[in-house]
């Protein structure tokens, strides 16, 4: 049948082959497509996503050229829609749709700033008695004795503008006397839904992605088995100079993609803009990279999130959490852009990972390669990751997998059960780039066990009261470390922070009483590092800390 149903689900298929004749018929149908008034919700949802594969993944520029006015095309239709029709649309992320979420303090602010008037209260889904309160907090006492029964939304509703309701109650928030994290939770606690109708001025899925130099046309099948550590320790090119703009650009791209699928990440909300570095790489990769600005940093590991474009398009998200020579890593690959090169793209970030951060050894959890997650374990996860080189850290599951490997290759049509599956995906599973040397060698999940270290020793010192703890802990490792009230003094806040946090482990330390002044001097480097302009700064000192080592080791063995 010649329905736009039909067409659309053979170019679906036809989207990952390459080459004569699948790029004529390509174009074929994207010509009869363009002939066709969509209207149909399905279809358009259907168009949109495979549409979007092909502006990553094109063939040549004139197939581009058909893709982009497409895209165009389908995002016009979607503005003449009835607003039954819309409504079917909404959380799409496609133009001229409405999208709702609720989002965290910060990045509700970036948006109202970054987009004044176009935001908008959807709900707010929070306990009522919870509003009432923050009024009563926020508004001058003479404006707030006639506050209406059902609470804060009433109140909004009655006194402020449709398009400055989110902004107002943002303000309201932001002027009571409190730290960043506790306004974020009092937001969190309101439960805000915002809305936003993605007209032509504001971000879509349909429109966003970042200009490229150069587009790779996809000539051939795609790659779908790589060398990874070959492509690993391949020589990284630099990462681009960016100006205030072009990182502009980048992090408002990169948030869009999220909150246009109702995502959230740490390191693209709170964005240390003195850490986003951007590469572009083969096969039209890009990964920009986000660290935290110091308040939102984790106190062992180096926590550091990635956006990964393909020519231009935003089409995966995720991090890594570095601690010393290694790091956990996951992948989120955008469901349009599953069916493409996810081997090579996530290879790729392993490169830049070990090259920027000097990461050996790369670690995925049980949960990334399906345990508890159905998703992961349907589509064969564990295997992703194993034709990559990852091995389970545990002995007897390596050996299970090895042996299910040689069913798979020795059986044809052999697949794992699903009780296999769930046993292989139980444990954690790591690739080796560079074997760590002997000092380094160390468990790959230390920071958890630093963790614990820290809670043990409060519970046992301080009886549990973690103000005392925090207090006490800083002061006596100013003495051990001959760090005088002045000097400390003009420290900046987030420094003092963060020496008062790591100084809950450190003070465990006997050794630091017995050391050296220039090994007391690296140790406040180190503290004073994790609030640095750049966090990497403390990762690098910490891995060069070779003596801390055997310290803490036995620390963890007492």
């Amino acid at each position: 049948m010649d329905t736009p149903h039909t067409h659309i689900e053979q170019l679906k298929q036809l989207s990952t082959h390459f080459g004569e004749p699948f790029t004529r018929q390509k174009q074929q149908l994207l010509t009869r497509l363009a002939g066709m008034n969509i209207v149909d919700v399905k279809a358009i949802n259907a168009y949109h996503e495979v549409l979007l594969f092909l502006k990553a993944h094109p063939e040549n520029r004139n197939l581009l050229q058909l893709t982009l006015l497409e895209l165009k095309k389908l995002a016009e239709a979607v503005s003449g829609l009835s607003e039954s029709k819309k409504e079917k649309l909404a959380r799409s992320g496609i133009a001229f749709s409405e999208t709702r979420a609720n989002f965290s303090f910060t990045l509700c602010k970036w948006l109202v700033k970054t987009y004044p008037g176009k935001i908008k209260l959807f709900s707010l889904e929070g306990d009522a008695e919870w509003g009432k309160e923050l009024l009563k907090l926020t508004l001058p006492k003479t404006d707030s004795e006639g506050l209406p029964a059902a609470g804060i939304e009433d109140w909004l509703t009655e006194h402020v503008q449709e398009e400055k309701r989110v902004e107002i109650l943002l303000q309201l928030i932001d002027n009571l006397e409190a730290s960043p994290r506790i306004k974020e939770h009092i937001w969190e606690a309101l439960r805000v839904f915002i809305s936003v109708t993605l007209t032509s001025d504001f971000p879509s899925r349909t429109f966003n992605s970042l200009p490229c130099s150069t587009v790779f046309f996809h000539k051939k099948e795609f790659v779908k088995r790589v060398d990874a550590i070959k492509e690993i320790r391949t020589p990284l090119p630099r990462a681009k100079k960016l100006s205030v703009s072009e990182k502009d650009l980048i992090l408002r791209s990169a948030r869009a993609s999220l909150f246009l699928l109702n995502r959230e990440t740490d390191t693209i909300t709170y964005t240390n803009e003195n850490e986003i570095l951007f590469f572009e790489l083969e096969r039209g990769i890009q990964i920009a990279l986000f660290g935290l600005i110091p308040e939102h940093r984790l106190p062992f590991e180096t926590y550091i999130g990635y956006m990964a474009f393909k020519n231009g398009v935003p089409v995966a998200y995720g991090g890594a959490w570095p601690f010393q020579r290694i790091a956990r890593i996951g992948l989120n690959i955008y469901e349009p852009f599953r069916g493409g090169e996810s081997a090579c793209l996530f290879t790729q970030l392993m490169r830049v990972y070990h090259q920027v951060y000097k990461v050996s050894q790369f670690t995925v959890e049980p949960y990334q390669i399906g345990y508890g997650n159905k998703e992961g374990l349907q589509s064969g996860a564990f295997w992703f990751y194993y034709r990559l080189g990852f091995r389970s850290t545990d002995e007897k599951t390596a050996l299970l997998a090895g042996e299910e490997n040689q069913k798979i290759k020795s059986i044809p049509g052999y697949r794992s059960s699903v009780n296999v599956l769930k046993k292989l995906t139980a444990s954690h599973m790591l690739l080796q780039v560079i074997p760590l040397k002997s000092k380094e060698a160390q468990s790959p999940f230390m920071a958890e066990e630093l963790t614990t270290l820290v809670s043990e020793y409060i519970d046992a010192t301080f009886e549990g009261n973690r103000v005392n703890a925090l207090n006490q802990s800083a002061k006596k490792m100013r003495q051990r470390l001959g760090v005088s009230a002045a000097s400390y003094s003009r420290w900046s806040a987030d420094e003092q922070f963060w020496f008062s946090e790591l100084s809950l482990l450190f003070i465990q330390l006997d050794m630091i009483k017995r050391e050296k002044p220039e090994v007391k001097k690296q140790l406040i480097r180190l503290l004073k590092a994790k609030a640095a302009k750049q966090e990497q700064e403390f990762l690098f000192l910490w891995q060069k800390s070779a003596w801390l080592h055997p310290y803490l080791n036995r620390l963890l063995n007492q």
